[in-house]
């Protein structure tokens, strides 16, 4: 064993002890000198001498390192001003701890200062950049491998043991290298193992919900190695808040609920007889506290929602029984609840159960409710599509039907995204084409019998372009979908889909008509011109959800004097394919600008004025289908139908683009 490094630090020690007032750079290349020499003495058991040799080895170092502790503790050498020498005092206590350990280098009487100074280098520990961030580490390593600050509880130091846990959640950092992380946890493992307490644990709690990753999972990490020391505090601070949240002299109390939720999330062991007392909330008389109490059983749920479920079946049922709470609020919150548990837990036998609940909720009595039903129906439909109930579907697709508007048009707009994700599905042969999701068209055409000014034919044709099917779809998988949903039509289907294509047609034929009369009115601006233009516009305003509004625009429109948005008009008549419609629609709505003030019209009147439902190309697919094997009657029949409706539709038969095929 090299005894050179020991001999360095015991004349550097008996040197600095014999200045009166050593200057700063010659302490300086001192310490430096001391501190990089103790890093290389051993601790005596860890050479390879054996028993007797070994204490002679000890006594010889500790004998050799008095003159160094007598300096650090006499020349008030533990409270300097400079932050260099304080770093070095630092190293050279630590690895006096650890070369001595386990008998302690200072008295008691020392032991407070000599703390604070290890404290006061932690703090700097958040500073990786700064050149001393190495020796800082060294300083925490040195003081985690001897735990020379289990020593602070004997002396009675418990302020600066809970300081040393502040210190460490202030300044730990999402980016320190795992070893600081390391000995952190290990200093403080290690002081929880001896000596737990309240004050401690709720340090440890407070840090656990704070957004900054650095100290929330430093906590984490502490709470998961230090759970059976911990638990009791733990659940002391939860029982207090369940039965008495106004005795808690603790600001955590106002937020136990998130607290909870985070210690759940990484040791819920810790909280089985804990969670028991939510059922207690979710029974009490104030509102605002069942409403909390089942948001934070919906995000338990989300975490292990069945083992949960299994170890807290009283309060899975009660959980259960919110969904018919008299109080609106608790009911929304019960479905979002479910919501997180069955996305969680899709196949799991009380996910059955949540299903049954949601169906109760859309006849709630509050329209609210319905149509917060509808909505995560839908998406959960979507996050399951080929196991989840098709009653389920059709019974939140009556909700089309529904009195109130706002449930009608939520529940619109939902299923219409629940069909697009199916549509996807059956394209890409993951699913089959079923009933239960075909329906969902079939309900949205009879919105046209709804005496609304939200659902006329006008806005059904809109939403059976536009919305119904994902605009890439190609038109074989548009015409798999039709064939199927055709097959469902009642009679009155059949009467309500020949409006629609009739309407479609008229503005059609109107807007030609309207077309040529533009071109023939440089020639001829007689009076009769001018009145067959107006007659015209009010012809095509009909169409229109709002006729008078959208004869303003149309008298705007035809004031312009750009040709190219008329003979973009113009292109959008003729029969294109699905891909060329969206590419004329794109040019058309890019020359009228996205600042223009008609916008909006704009784009509906682009839509009309296309063979938007069903064009010659979807025409020919029915065709081939109507030819393939395999094909049941009923759709055969449906698919001849469509084309024959399609054709009277337009009233001229023999024009029609079909006779092309």
């Amino acid at each position: 064993m090299d005894d050179a490094p020991l001999k360095l630090v015991s004349q550097a020690g008996a040197q600095l002890c014999r200045l009166s007032r050593p200057n700063k750079d010659s302490l300086l290349k001192s310490l430096r000198e001391v501190a990089e020499s103790l890093v290389q003495i051993q601790h005596a058991c860890s050479s390879s001498l054996e028993g007797l040799e070994k204490k002679k080895l000890a006594k010889k170092q500790a004998a050799a390192l008095l003159p160094m502790k007598e300096f650090i503790v006499k020349r008030e050498i533990l409270r300097h001003a400079d932050r260099e020498v304080q770093l070095l005092v630092s190293v050279c206590v630590a690895e006096l701890f650890r070369i001595l350990a386990p008998e302690t280098p200072f008295a008691d009487k020392h032991l407070r200062d000599v703390f604070k100074l290890i404290l006061g280098t932690f703090s700097e520990l958040a500073d990786t950049g700064s050149p001393y961030f190495g020796r800082r580490a060294s300083v925490l390593e040195a003081v985690a491998r001897c735990e020379c600050c289990v020593v602070m509880l004997d002396v009675q130091c418990g302020d600066l043991v809970l300081e040393l846990f502040k210190t460490f959640f202030s300044v730990v950092r999402a980016y320190h290298d795992k070893s600081v992380k390391k000995n952190m946890l290990h200093i403080m493992s290690r002081i929880l193992n001896e000596e737990p307490s309240q004050r401690l644990a709720d340090v440890i709690l407070q840090n656990l919900i704070k957004e900054e990753e650095g100290p929330s999972q430093l906590a984490v990490y502490i709470i998961q190695k230090c759970d059976y020391e911990l638990e009791p505090f733990v659940r002391g601070f939860f029982n207090s808040c369940f039965l008495n949240r106004d005795a808690v002299e603790n600001d955590l109390k106002e937020s136990y609920h998130v607290v909870l939720y985070e210690v759940y999330k990484c040791a819920p062991r810790m909280l089985l007889t804990v969670i028991p007392y939510l059922s207690e909330e979710l029974r009490t008389d104030q509102v605002d506290v069942r409403v909390k109490a089942v948001n934070l059983l919906g995000k338990l749920l989300a975490l292990r929602g069945d083992q949960f479920a299994r170890e807290h079946h009283d309060l899975f049922t009660e959980l259960k029984n919110r969904f018919s709470d008299k109080s609106v609020d608790v009911r929304r919150s019960a479905l979002h609840c479910a919501r997180a548990f069955y996305i969680a837990n899709p196949c799991w036998k009380a996910s059955e159960e949540i299903l049954s609940a949601f169906e109760g909720r859309l006849l709630d009595l509050n329209d609210e409710v319905r149509a917060q039903a509808v909505v995560i129906i839908c998406d959960l439909a979507s996050s399951n599509l080929e196991s989840f109930p098709p009653g389920l579907v059709v019974t939140a697709t009556e909700r089309l039907r529904d009195k109130k508007l706002s449930v009608r048009k939520k529940a619109l707009a939902r299923l219409m995204k629940l069909y697009q994700d199916y549509c996807i599905k059956c394209s890409q042969r993951l699913m089959a084409i079923t009933n239960h999701f075909e329906r969902i068209p079939t309900e949205v055409l009879m919105l046209c019998c709804i005496d609304s000014k939200a659902f006329r034919s006008q806005t059904t044709e809109h939403t059976l372009w536009e919305d119904l099917f994902p605009a890439n779809l190609s038109a074989e998988e548009r015409t798999r979908h039709w064939v199927h949903i055709v097959s469902l039509f009642t009679p009155l289907h059949w009467k309500v889909m020949a409006s629609v294509l009739s309407k479609q047609n008229r503005l059609q034929t109107e807007m030609r008509t309207y077309l040529s009369l533009r071109k023939n009115e440089k020639e001829n601006t007689s009076e009769v011109m001018q009145k067959n233009i107006k007659k015209s516009i009010s012809k095509m305003s009909a169409s229109f959800p709002d006729p008078s509004k959208a004869q303003e625009c149309f008298y705007i429109l035809n004031q312009l004097k750009d040709c190219n948005v008329f003979s973009t008009l113009e292109l959008l008549l003729e029969d294109l394919t699905i891909d060329d419609l969206q590419m004329k629609r794109k040019e058309f709505l890019k020359l009228v600008g996205d600042k223009h003030p008609q916008l909006d019209f704009l784009q509906l009147l682009s839509l009309k004025c296309s063979f938007s439902i069903f064009n010659s190309e979807i025409i020919r697919c029915v065709l081939v289908h109507l030819s393939s094997e395999g094909l049941e009657i009923e759709q055969k029949k449906a698919s001849a139908k469509l084309i024959l409706v399609t054709s009277v539709s337009s009233h001229d038969i023999c024009g029609h683009p079909l006779c092309v095929i």
